[in-house]
């Protein structure tokens, strides 16, 4: 059975922009009208800002928040992970129950792995997201989410949902803390 302590550190401030959990928004051949906008793609970019090796998982949800897919990757001390969702749903990570979808929120959680366990500790993420437009862009901050005891749980949940998902085959450790 996985231990699970919700203790969420108190050496946590609330910084704007780096969080171990931040949220996006992504769009895939998107478009609707009042005014008219279409969005063909999205590029996410995730940074980390620490010396830690941390573990990346970024989870994709439908508008009405049904869960899509998850996708895993390694953030490397003071590196760049970066992707688009068009090459998220070529390789299968989003897969949303309502084929239809073509936009909805995203979610990114970075976790330090100690073992055979992974941990919030000190893992910080900032990201980017550059939504493409036919002739155009536009690039944003995603937004830092303060950790308090619910939204911990939601990173349970989200850590769950990719372990449930297990992108291309991908082993996810235990999440504690």
């Amino acid at each position: 059975m996985s231990m699970l302590a919700i203790i969420i550190p108190s050496t946590f401030a609330m910084a704007s922009e780096a969080s171990p959990y931040i949220m996006g928004e992504w769009f895939l051949a998107d478009a609707f009208e009042s005014p008219a906008v279409e969005t063909v793609d999205t590029v996410f970019s995730f940074l980390n800002p620490t010396p830690l090796h941390l573990v990346l998982e970024y989870a994709f949800f439908q508008e009405d928040g049904t869960f899509c897919g998850c996708d895993i990757d390694e953030l490397n001390p003071n590196g760049l992970v970066r992707y688009t969702m068009s090459g998220e749903k070529r390789d299968g990570f989003l897969a949303c129950p309502d084929p239809k979808a073509t936009h909805g929120p995203m979610k990114s959680i970075v976790l330090v792995q100690k073992g055979k366990w992974l941990f919030i500790d000190d893992a910080l993420q900032i990201g980017f997201q550059t939504h493409l437009f036919p002739g155009g862009r536009e690039e944003a901050g995603m937004k830092a989410i303060p950790l308090t005891h619910r939204t911990f749980e939601e990173i349970v949940q989200i850590h769950n949902n990719c372990k449930s998902f297990k992108p291309a085959g991908k082993f996810l450790p235990e999440l504690h803390k």
